[in-house]
């Protein structure tokens, strides 16, 4: 088997493979920007949230809930929803309890529906 089907195979078949076939693609510096992006995203979100919580325990001013979401939607989902377990922080709210998760799903599928069309 030849390099060419073999990343052919993985693309096809495994959504770790589509995402080395990608970095193939794309570039190897694109690619590590893009995670360095997300990386930095998700700590941020989940000290944002530690951070808010705190607040909240000391009767302090707050982080608006909008800048929680926005913060989950621009790439931090993961640190979001991290925050929200660790601390136990917005999760008898709706609009986080089932938000949160839903748009790191839309941001899942999003990346899966990018990684295959650019692959095409």
């Amino acid at each position: 088997m030849n390099l060419k089907n073999s990343k052919r195979l993985l693309k096809k078949y495994n959504t770790l493979g589509t995402l080395f076939y990608c970095k193939l693609r794309i570039g190897n510096s694109t690619m590590k920007y893009i995670l360095i992006y997300l990386l930095c995203m998700n700590i941020g979100s989940f000290l944002i949230y530690g951070a808010d919580k705190n607040k909240a325990v000391k009767n302090q001013w707050r982080i608006s809930e909008a800048t929680l979401i926005i913060v989950a939607v621009i790439g931090g989902s993961i640190g979001a929803l991290a925050g929200m377990k660790v601390f136990h922080h917005k999760t008898k709210k709706k609009k986080f309890s089932l938000g949160v998760p839903a748009i790191l799903i839309i941001q899942f599928l999003m990346a899966v529906g990018i990684i295959y069309l650019g692959g095409r």
